[in-house]
């Protein structure tokens, strides 16, 4: 065990950097040891850590968060996966002793309308903080560290807290450290969740009957298979049609290859909080205008029970036996995990879906029963399955009693690292009394080897997934060059593509690296929900920072297929984004940037192959050179990493809308 050192522990972006630098000369001036600093900051911490550097006279160890949480991240993993199976048996035995067995019944059909269910959801940043806190903690217990400083926000704080240390910890807040649960204001957005659903609601009903009565739709109601799909929120231009990404010419292959009728399931209202009646209105104007679209298809809130949407919302019954639940003796106890109580955040946690989520997810099962009914499908598809609002669906069409057949449609990358993917023996099969198994699909339709090695491992039976492949690139492969123009010109071009939730990470990684390099051509694909006022000022500050060093030539590219930049690129740089693969295509070398504060998402983690990786500006300069100077090892590193592209997506013969088809007519033999 190693003796006199110090830790510091950054885990915050936005702190006052007075307070550290004021910590850190009071331990120089004390003994100048060694210190060890645990990097698990969201943006580059370059500029940190030579600021700490330039005051911190003793020996510096960096340690950065992308190799400590990949050392612990498969375990972490697994034991969340097993706390959550846990907790809800848990609770399932407390809502038995507290409300009886109806309660205890219905509160086992609501536990999958809680986000806690949805384990490390993307809007849920607390999931990544268990995996700082195993990181740290065995960090601690393998030093001797005489002294602590920690930056970081509340959260992290109270974990942090329960380790025991042999001196006090020192603790710099955050300032972005935001009070995420306030009571009121979950009981705010119920109230905003009645009134905007029912207006919604209203105008859904109107809208449906002026169409029917202007005989724009007709459906065929023999026994329709119904396609769910989010309206307009994934819905692209295509040749000057809309369609959904995902499903893309899908309708189209069942109806004319299979004979098969279709119906699609529009789900306008999308927000499980609330939707402004404004935006709903403005998404309907969207719909009146895509007359293509209204043949086959009806909107989902359409359906809803204006009677039933106040009783949901106005009944305090769940709430009043949850908050008996929760006075429960051993309530607490539930949310020990070694040696660690997530009480505080988990409970907040189950109060916000009991007050804001249930009421509407209940509704939207309802809707879901009552189309099941009317429609009376051979068979269902259903992307974001894996999310509350998906088991939500799930739950609604097997409510029917119709033995629906439902297909499972992956939407986007299945990866180690993403726990909605996760499945605990207790999740997938009937166990006690009342552990309903999860509502998942009775097929999951995934792209690749990959996806179905994954859902097997994590309990899935192999007889369940169908290896059909992307059907949203089969239209886009076919229409490009594939072949790469990559010819390493006076101006080497170099793509970057952040993604929605990752923007600012990686400009303040990739630019600094890459800015200073007049060789390179840096081609920005801004993500199209990204606002580009918020783009444009990111990268105006790295140009001002740079302004007296020769800068690289930054283009924001205004192309909206990422492909036909792909095609003329020389270097792609990205993140856990399926793009990383889809590069492949193009035989692109490609940079993975592996960010600090959460694991590894991407595909490429934990499955055997080589990749270049960056969580440092260091790293990411070096891989780039590299890559630019040894042409033999880019075409060497580029044939090595083309492996994945089958693994992922299976054979490129754009024929996977053809056997998505093929299944959903095969599911509907089996009803």
């Amino acid at each position: 065990m190693n003796k006199n050192k110090n830790l510091l522990i950054l885990s915050a972006d936005n702190f006052s950097t007075n307070s550290l630098i004021s910590s850190l000369k009071k331990l120089c001036d004390k003994d100048l040891i060694e210190i060890d600093i645990m990097v698990f900051t969201q943006n580059t911490p370059e500029d940190m850590l030579k600021l700490i550097r330039d005051n911190y006279k003793g020996k510096i160890n960096i340690i950065y968060g992308s190799d400590a949480l990949a050392s612990i991240d498969m375990d972490v993993k697994l034991n969340i996966n097993k706390l959550i199976s846990e907790i809800k048996t848990r609770l399932n035995y407390i809502a038995l002793e507290t409300g009886g067995e109806n309660w205890a019944k219905k509160f086992d059909y609501l536990w999958w309308k809680t986000s806690l269910s949805e384990k490390n959801s993307p809007s849920e940043p607390y999931w990544f903080e268990l995996f700082k806190i195993v990181s740290i903690s065995n960090q601690i217990k393998s030093n001797n560290y005489t002294n602590y400083i920690v930056v970081c926000d509340d959260n992290l704080k109270e974990l942090i807290n329960q380790i025991k240390t042999s001196s006090k910890i020192q603790f710099i807040d955050s300032l972005n450290n935001k009070k995420l649960f306030r009571f009121h204001r979950f009981i705010l957005a119920r109230f905003l969740g009645l009134i905007c659903l029912l207006v919604s609601t209203i105008l859904a009903k109107i809208y449906s009957n002026i169409i029917e009565l202007l005989n724009k739709k007709t459906i065929n109601n023999k026994h329709p298979i119904l396609l769910y799909t989010w309206f307009p929120r994934v819905w692209t231009n295509k040749s000057g049609t809309l369609q959904d990404m995902y499903l893309a010419n899908l309708p189209d292959q069942i109806k004319r290859k299979y004979k098969n009728n279709y119906t699609l399931i529009l789900r306008i209202y999308d927000k499980t909080n609330f939707l402004s009646p404004i935006t709903y209105i403005r998404r309907l104007a969207v719909l009146y205008k895509s007359n293509f679209i209204i043949k086959n298809s009806i909107i989902l809130e359409s359906f809803g029970s204006l009677k039933n949407i106040i009783y949901k919302y106005l009944n305090l019954s769940d709430i009043l036996e949850f908050k008996k639940m929760s006075q429960h003796s051993k309530y607490k106890s539930v949310y020990l995990w070694h040696g660690f109580d997530l009480y505080k955040y988990f409970h907040k946690m189950n109060w916000k879906s009991v007050l804001v989520h249930w009421p509407h997810l209940e509704i939207l099962s309802e809707n879901s029963k009552l189309v099941t009914n009317k429609l009376n499908p051979s068979a269902v598809l259903l992307y974001c399955y894996e999310f509350t609002y998906g088991k939500s669906i799930t739950q609604g069409t097997r409510n029917s009693n119709k033995s629906i057949p439902i297909i499972g449609m992956q939407h986007g990358p299945i990866t180690n690292m993403k726990l909605l993917y996760t499945f605990d023996i207790n999740e997938v099969a009937n166990h006690p009394e009342y552990n309903n198994p999860s509502p998942y699909p009775d097929i999951f339709s995934v792209d690749g080897e990959i996806a179905k090695n994954i859902l097997k491992q994590n309990n899935i039976p192999d007889s369940r997934i169908a290896v059909t492949g992307p059907a949203r690139f089969d239209d886009v492969w076919k229409q490009i060059n594939l072949k790469n123009t990559q010819t390493f010109g006076k101006k080497i071009k170099v793509l970057i593509a952040p993604g929605l939730h990752d923007t600012n990470y990686v400009l303040s990684l990739s630019l600094p690296a890459l800015l200073s390099n007049p060789n390179l051509e840096i081609i920005i694909k801004l993500h199209p929900k990204v606002s580009n006022k918020k783009f444009q000022s990111l990268i105006n500050r790295y140009h001002h920072s740079q302004q007296n060093k020769t800068l690289g030539k930054i283009n924001i590219s205004t192309e909206l297929n990422i492909y036909k930049l792909m095609q003329k690129s020389d270097i792609f740089i990205t993140t856990y984004s399926s793009t990383s693969v889809e590069a492949l295509m193009f035989n692109l070398p490609i940079i993975l940037l592996i960010p600090n504060h959460i694991p590894d998402m991407s595909i490429y983690h934990k499955n055997d192959v080589e990749v270049l990786k960056a969580s440092s500006i260091s790293q990411l300069k070096k891989h780039v050179e590299k890559i630019i100077n040894n042409k033999d090892y880019c075409k060497s590193y580029s044939k090595n990493l083309s492996i994945m592209l089958q693994k992922t997506f299976g054979e490129v013969d754009y024929k996977s809308t053809q056997r998505l088809a093929e299944l959903c007519n095969k599911m509907t033999l089996t009803k």
